[in-house]
């Protein structure tokens, strides 16, 4: 199991390397899967923080922050690493929070659409200058 969760690890290195974040994140998780079953605690530092960088890549902050976390409660080398990816994960989470509640107010502000609106405008197709005949122009 050790030799798995090593090579699993690496594997998500490797696809972090190439830009394949979600083969990275889904690699990751099964090393810290194997980790888990072997308790492997230092392996599992390893895996769990290559998956919380590609899962930040991929904007997935809570889950990211969440083996950040984790890290960095474990301590070691990596724990710096860790806390500084935290407060990035945490950034991300507010800016999501913020983009959300723009989309929304923008929503709530926004004109209904032309086929919703009561009173006739001028775009509506009974005010289009048609000519003599009826025909448009």
């Amino acid at each position: 199991a050790a030799a798995a969760a090593a090579l699993r690890t690496e594997m998500a290195g490797c696809h972090a390397e190439l830009g394949a974040l979600r083969a990275a994140a889904d690699v990751a998780t099964e090393a810290v899967r194997l980790c888990e079953v072997a308790g492997l605690e230092t392996m599992q530092v390893r895996a769990r923080l290559r998956r919380a960088l590609a899962l930040e890549e991929l904007e997935r902050f809570p889950e990211a922050a969440a083996d950040f976390s984790w890290v960095a409660r474990a301590g070691g080398a990596p724990a710096r690493a860790a806390q500084e990816g935290l407060a990035r994960a945490g950034r991300g989470i507010t800016q999501a929070r913020e983009l959300a509640g723009h989309a929304e107010a923008e929503a709530a502000a926004a004109p209904p659409p032309a086929e919703r609106r009561a009173v006739p405008h001028a775009g509506h197709p009974q005010f289009v200058p048609r000519g003599k005949a009826g025909a448009p122009f």
